[in-house]
């Protein structure tokens, strides 16, 4: 079947075939009108020329019988002064016989007409002939008039010729012709201008449209609309067509966004071939080699475009390629990401690559990413060094004993053997690291750790945990009183000195021993065991070993219930933040108070600070107590401004764990912003714990205190070895002298000086001075004497709950002011 549809140039059509067929049908409207008037007008007329000369006929008829020749020429006269009348006469044959104006002519006329044979055989009749000449536009009529009758000859025939001329009347018909035509032609003209109008408007002007929409839509300008209204064909095509363009527009904005995204991620990925350092081939399932991208092609051996259409085991060598030709076999299997490692020599160097293939989703083909990773092995092989083994000493770090610890007492228990821990401290290590500086302690640590290795056994460990600490793990034993003399042999170990730098220094050691199964069952327990019966090594004189004992196991077991109801101690609402008052040594007017923690064991009942803070700093449960100590701390100061005294301080102390949370800083931050009191209300204790490591973190973070306006103060000043060193680089606003030096102030000259010297040093340094444990009236009137700026102790009041020191504040405490 043949759909083929014809078109046409509509616009040039309608308005042609408008304008011809008004034209057409102008002239066919005149020339019908034109004919069928001229065909009425020659039937009247010639309907009245019969009738006229029939009736004169007769009258001359009558005239030529009676012999009246004057009345004949009379009658023909009077008929021709009619005016219609072009020439009226008598012929006899083709004689003129009577005759009226313009006769001759007619007669002439005559003779024209009757030389042709038709007319000469029509006017031969007897009858009235009347004959029409369309060129002059007259009629030519006979009648014969001849009395006698019959007529023998034609030449004795007398007949009455008449031309009757209408010219006038045709041109009065062509005037009324041109009349109508004119009237015609300018209706038509209207009529053609109605129809042009009509189709320019509405169908030339919205076919326009569509095909300017058309156009612009062949352009791209897929914004165009053919804004056509009304319910015709070009009304519905229009709405069709608005509706393809918008279709269009809509299907093009997502092909541009699609190139777009296309464009994007193209460049994404080139980007990304040159970000990486990584080689991407695009290979089909026989190895052949597609496509090449790399960002660094200078580290190849042949250019990327030297690869296209070879295959992988034409590249590589054959260990390499044998790989590949497995892997692709593998990746095309399974469909699933293949990874490889192989290695490579290139200029002269031995390298490692690992590849990746991924099969592409939909094609036979397999992307391929090759990267150099022999500087990433070699950092993970030093990774896993420092995961394993002390960055000091070299030697296997806690984590790694821990694992050997475990297997050696898995073989001590398949051997039915003894397995020991010794667990070893340097003695006095902290105060050679602290005069001497940290690089000579590293030196003595280094030397300690190799010495003990030395001394033992291939198959024995030595460890560095932290610090000065080590342990030493061994198998083995069938009797303890093998592990009494190797613990005599580490001992003796440290008799000789280590020298470092040309300088000899006489370490001594402090050993605590545990033994599998005796003591624990555990790599864990066993550690702990040995940690315990180090202590008891050091407080029975340091420089020798401990066994753990049943003693040491009810210490470690107290230790561990410590442990486990200090978790809970909070949730419970068990601790307790008591204040012990501060004043002023000059008057002993109270000014503030040290924020200190009690703990009320539901189970273990009261607990001392003494023996569970060192519990929750080593298990890290001090870092949640600590922002309760703070929080309530802050919270009850600001109550206390609020109805005791507006300048109210409180001391708050910070453990060395503590303060080195990173998030410490911002807890203390959105503790002030939530309770409003002001900063320099607040003074932060630190023991110098948190400052041996000298880290930087650590002067960061005092510093940011300081800024942040909160008061400063070094807790237990003159017990350490370096405490002078902290007041030239730490932003300290108090000193607190230790109250053992208080205490012996009374009774030792030295303490007297020293407090005396720290007081003097302090106040020169522009900072105030805090005396712990100020019990006696004589120790304050000293204190008095040697200008302290403030103190606290049992002298004034032991540490009070929050309602006892509010009753407590208002107090006058007059002896004390009196002995002032």
């Amino acid at each position: 079947m043949n759909n083929r549809v014809i078109s046409i140039n509509l616009k040039q059509t309608l308005t042609w075939g408008t304008v011809l067929c008004g034209l057409v049908l102008t002239s066919l409207i005149i020339s019908i009108s034109y004919v069928s008037q001229r065909y009425m007008l020659l039937n009247t007329y010639e309907t009245n020329l019969r009738q006229d000369l029939s009736h004169l006929g007769r009258h001359l008829f009558t005239e030529f019988v009676e012999g009246n020749d004057n009345q004949i020429s009379l009658t023909l006269k009077d008929y021709y002064s009619d005016g219609k009348y072009k020439a009226l006469f008598l012929i006899q044959g083709e004689t003129l016989i009577n005759e009226t104006q313009h006769s001759a002519s007619g007669l002439q006329i005559f003779n024209q007409v009757i030389s042709q044979a038709q007319a000469t055989a029509t006017l031969r009749t007897l009858d009235l002939t009347v004959a029409f000449d369309p060129n002059q536009q007259h009629f030519l009529a006979a009648i014969p008039i001849s009395p006698k009758v019959p007529v023998v000859e034609s030449a004795d025939l007398v007949r009455l010729i008449a031309i009757y001329d209408i010219s006038t009347i045709f041109l009065a018909l062509r005037q009324q012709l041109i009349t109508t035509a004119s009237i015609l032609a300018v209706f038509l003209i209207l009529i053609i201008i109605a129809l042009l109008s009509f189709t320019h408007y509405f169908i030339h002007k919205p076919i326009k449209r569509l095909i300017q929409v058309g156009n612009a839509l062949s352009t791209k300008s897929l914004s165009s609309r053919a804004d056509i209204v009304g319910h015709g064909e070009l009304g519905v095509l229009a709405k069709q067509f608005n509706v393809m363009a918008q279709t269009l527009e809509k299907n093009w904005q997502q092909q541009l966004q699609s190139t777009q995204e296309l464009q994007r991620r193209h460049a994404l990925i080139n980007s990304v071939f040159e970000a990486l350092p990584d080689i991407f081939f695009i290979i089909n399932t026989d190895g052949t080699i597609l496509e090449c991208h790399t960002g660094k092609s200078d580290d190849l051996y042949m250019s990327p475009e030297q690869f296209i259409n070879k295959k992988m085991s034409e590249v590589l060598p054959s260990h390499a390629a044998k790989h590949f030709s497995q892997a692709i076999k593998s990746a095309n299997q399974r469909h699933q990401l293949t990874q490889i490692e192989y290695p490579l020599t290139i200029a002269d160097q031995a390298k490692l690559f690992e590849a990746r293939l991924s099969p592409i989703p939909g094609t036979d083909q397999l992307v391929i990413a090759v990267r150099d990773i022999t500087e990433k092995k070699r950092q993970e092989e030093v990774i896993l060094h420092h995961a394993f083994y002390d960055s000091l000493t070299d030697l296997p770090n806690r984590f790694l004993a821990m694992e050997r610890l475990a297997q050696q007492l898995f073989d001590a228990e398949r051997n039915d053997e003894l397995a020991v821990v010794f667990f070893i401290d340097l003695d006095d290590f902290k105060r050679i690291n602290d005069s001497l500086g940290h690089e000579t302690g590293d030196q003595i640590l280094i030397a300690s750790g190799e010495r003990l290795k030395q001394s033992l056994r291939e198959q024995d460990t030595v460890s560095r945990l932290s610090g000065d600490e080590f342990i030493v793990l061994m198998g083995g034993f069938k009797h303890t009183a093998d592990i009494t003399s190797v613990a005599d042999m580490l001992i003796k170990l440290f008799h000789h000195p280590i020298i470092v730098d040309d300088k000899d220094f006489n370490i001594s050691v402090s050993i605590g021993v545990a033994i599998y199964p005796l003591d624990a069952n555990s790599p864990q327990e066993l550690l702990s065991c040995a940690d315990t019966a180090m202590y008891n090594a050091k407080s029975n004189g340091r420089n020798n070993y401990c066994l753990f004992n049943q003693k040491m196991s009810q210490q470690l077991s107290r230790r561990i219930e410590i442990e486990e109801a200090l978790r809970v101690a909070l949730n419970e609402h068990e601790l307790e933040v008591f204040y012990q008052p501060q004043f002023y040594i000059e008057n002993s007017d109270v000014f503030g108070a040290e924020a200190l923690l009690r703990w009320h064991s539901k189970t273990l009942g009261n607990v001392s600070p003494a023996e569970f803070i060192p519990v929750a700093e080593q298990s890290g449960l001090i870092i949640d107590i600590g922002l309760f100590v703070l929080s309530t701390a802050i919270n009850q100061a600001h109550q206390w401004q609020q109805h005791l005294d507006s300048d109210i301080r409180i001391a708050i102390n910070l453990s060395p764990r503590q303060f080195k949370d990173p998030s410490l800083l911002k807890q203390i931050e959105l503790l002030v912003k939530d309770i409003p009191i002001a900063n320099r209300f607040i003074e932060l204790e630190i023991t110098e714990g948190v400052l041996i490591s000298g880290q930087a973190q650590v002067k960061q973070t005092l510093t940011q205190l300081h800024q942040l306006g909160f008061k400063l103060s070094l807790d237990d000043f003159g017990t350490g070895y370096s405490s002078l060193n902290y007041l030239r680089h730490y932003p300290f606003d108090l000193l607190k002298i230790d109250r053992s030096f208080i205490s012996d102030m009374l009774t030792t000259h030295e303490s007297k000086a020293l407090v005396k010297t720290i007081i003097a040093m302090a106040h020169n340094l522009s900072m105030k001075v805090v005396a712990e444990g100020v019990e006696t009236l004589e120790q304050l009137r000293l204190l008095q004497q040697l200008e302290c700026d403030f103190g606290q102790g049992y002298l004034i009041s032991k540490p009070l709950s929050a309602a006892q020191f509010e009753s407590f504040y208002h107090t006058k405490i007059e002896p004390v002011k009196r002995s002032s």
